[in-house]
């Protein structure tokens, strides 16, 4: 989703969400997805990362990665892009959820650099670094029923990014552990 930001009629800059990667272990840690995973081989599972596991799956999609904010040079300087971040997570919540029909558990963000007046001052929490991996395409890590790649394999690539993540609503969370749980006791 493209969000364009206007001050007076006139586009000063944008801001850029979408889904989310899985297996960021900071992420997942600070948001509780880990608890999806963990048990994943008691559950029967192949991975903690395959298909079969719709309650790791479902958490994740109720998380909105925010990929990029941006605002044109000549309007730099003015705190636009703070301001607008604020807008994001009233207005631009309010956008995502009523084009996807669903509801935002949190949003995260992975960029290169620790310090970030853009989140601090807008409720985010720095919740670490990546591990430094990378997509491998020549390897798979998991394909489907006629051998066809469906996840590349991981290699280290030595770049790791810091992670932000903001709570909107953690009741969306509660609902699916409730949901998972009770599913779960009555199997």
């Amino acid at each position: 989703m493209r969000l364009v930001l206007l001050l007076d009629g006139q586009w000063v800059g944008g801001v850029v969400l979408g889904s989310t990667f899985p297996n960021i272990l900071v992420r997942d840690r600070e948001l509780d997805l880990r608890q999806f995973i963990t048990d994943y081989k008691d559950r029967g599972l192949s991975s903690p990362w395959c298909r079969e596991n719709k309650p790791y799956w479902e958490a994740l999609q109720t998380i909105v990665n925010h990929a990029r904010a941006f605002i044109f040079p000549e309007f730099h300087g003015h705190g636009l892009a703070t301001k607008a971040q604020g807008l994001l997570l009233s207005e631009g919540i309010a956008l995502w959820e009523k084009k996807y029909n669903s509801r935002v558990y949190a949003l995260d963000n992975i960029c290169d650099h620790p310090s970030s007046k853009l989140f601090a001052e807008n409720g985010w929490k720095l919740v670490g670094q990546t591990r430094g991996y990378t997509a491998d395409h020549d390897n798979k890590f998991a394909s489907d029923e006629d051998g066809l790649r469906i996840n590349s394999a991981l290699t280290p690539s030595g770049k790791r990014w810091w992670v932000w993540t903001r709570i909107i609503d953690p009741s969306v969370l509660a609902q699916i552990c409730e949901r998972f749980y009770t599913l779960s006791l009555t199997i």
